[in-house]
């Protein structure tokens, strides 16, 4: 089960939330605990609640804990609550302790949604990126692949740059962007640089000719002489 600490309830340390299967709950368990009420009274508010089956389906799900007394190991019934169970069966609960703690609860169920949402935004964007990534990456060599047909073997990438965006699994959405943010800056320079170089040779090339062309002439004139 994973766990994420979202909301230290006043006066406590311990979780009131957890994650299981992508849904923020908690369990009668803690509600026991938090409340000051004993699991077997909190197990049977929830199996005597008045809602529809439908309510109860979606929002408690009967699983089991493991309690060891002395060398022997029994199974104990549990619920998981969504934050409408939970809501649902905290109604029914009174005081300026309980209000505490429905506050803290429901504090906690807003905080760790918004944790598990941001979490699902990162995730769904980092697999965006890398869709996008592959596809470029893939028109890249197809680009590569026709202009050899037409230009030779040497036409494509120049020096040690390499011909595809970057992209790794097991690092953060942070860590790729940075990674081909600073690879798309490398080859900006380095094009830049051969731009530059081209222009440099196109201007010698253009001095060159017109050297040749004044020698040419030179020469002729010459030849027109003798």
């Amino acid at each position: 089960m994973k766990e994420l600490n979202l909301f230290q309830a006043q006066e406590q340390n311990e979780q009131l939330v957890t994650v299981e299967n992508d849904q923020v709950v908690t369990t009668s368990l803690r509600v026991a605990e938090h409340f000051g009420k004993r699991h077997c009274e909190v197990l049977r508010l929830i199996n005597t609640l008045e809602c529809s089956d439908l309510f109860r389906a979606r929002n408690f799900a009967l699983s089991y804990y493991e309690r060891k007394n002395g060398n022997i190991t029994r199974s104990y019934p549990m619920y998981y609550l969504t934050r409408d169970g939970f809501t649902f069966l905290a109604m029914g609960f009174t005081g300026k302790v309980a209000a505490r703690f429905k506050e803290a609860y429901i504090n906690a169920f807003n905080d760790m949604e918004a944790m598990l949402r941001s979490s699902q935004t990162t995730e769904y964007a980092k697999q965006l990126l890398k869709t996008k990534v592959e596809a470029f990456n893939q028109r890249i060599r197809q680009s590569i692949e026709i202009g050899r047909k037409r230009h030779g073997i040497y036409y494509g990438p120049c020096g040690n740059m390499l011909p595809t965006l970057p992209f790794h699994d097991d690092v953060d959405l942070e860590s790729n962007l940075n990674n081909l943010l600073s690879f798309v800056n490398n080859s900006y320079l380095e094009s830049m640089y051969f731009i530059s170089e081209m222009s440099r040779r196109e201007e010698e090339l253009q001095e060159l000719k017109k050297i040749i062309a004044r020698f040419t002439r030179e020469i002729q004139s010459k030849i027109k002489i003798y």
